[in-house]
């Protein structure tokens, strides 16, 4: 984590982030410190299938919430009935709380989510579709925002995460515009601030398939209409 007192051209871009991970609740509070004009969300993870009264789930106030059921485990909770499920999807539809998944590769979890998602329609949920990189089953993770009420975000796409080239990165954004459109895909970089300052308008440019409407819906406005206070 940078010293946030200090100005960051990319932190001025923004009008707010949400902070995730083991140091997301101090850099919750030194954002909130250096930048008390934006809006700054602390992503808390969810290890268990709880609701709202159980002692384990995550405080009430941020908007997202991670479910850290990876791999095996998730695929074996997203193939029981729908009233294992209840107490956290009804809490989340209820509060207007998301829950945001980090689906295995392939295609084997996206019909489980596409059913739980009609399953409580009230629910929002986001999807990492391409923090798996280009191997099979991406594409059936994108096509998961067909659902209304699930997002993408671009998190996993980025160069600098080693699984995409700039080439394939770009038909993958070509993918998503033609299969769910700019309005249902959200710019999450997860980086540190630490890293080195990221224009993320220069990189949406570069791809080379956004329009300046489809730029602007995925850097800010979808972000600023879903998580409005």
């Amino acid at each position: 984590m940078s010293d946030t007192n200090a100005p960051s051209p990319e932190l001025q871009q923004l009008d707010g982030a949400i902070s995730h991970g083991p140091d997301a609740g101090q850099a919750r509070q030194q954002l909130l410190t250096a930048y008390p004009e934006k809006r700054w969300l602390h992503a808390q993870p969810l290890a268990h299938l709880v609701g709202a009264e159980d002692s384990r789930f995550p405080a009430s106030h941020p908007a997202v919430i991670d479910l850290e059921l990876a791999g095996q485990p998730l695929l074996d909770a997203l193939r029981r009935p729908p009233a294992d499920w209840w107490p956290l999807m009804q809490s989340l539809g209820t509060a207007h709380q998301w829950l945001h998944f980090l689906l295995p590769p392939g295609t084997v979890a996206a019909q489980p989510v596409r059913y739980l998602s009609g399953r409580f329609p009230q629910t929002p949920m986001l999807i990492d579709a391409f923090i798996h990189g280009p191997q099979g089953g991406w594409q059936a993770h994108v096509r998961l925002a067909e659902q209304s009420n699930i997002w993408v975000t671009t998190r996993g796409l980025l160069l600098d995460q080693g699984l995409w080239t700039a080439r394939a990165a770009s038909e993958a954004m070509h993918f998503a515009m033609g299969e769910i459109g700019a309005s249902k895909v959200l710019f999450a970089s997860g980086r540190r601030w630490s890293q080195p300052i990221f224009d993320a308008r220069k990189w949406l440019q570069e791809l080379g398939t956004l329009d300046d409407a489809q730029q602007s819906l995925i850097l800010g406005e979808n972000a600023r209409e879903l998580f409005a206070p």
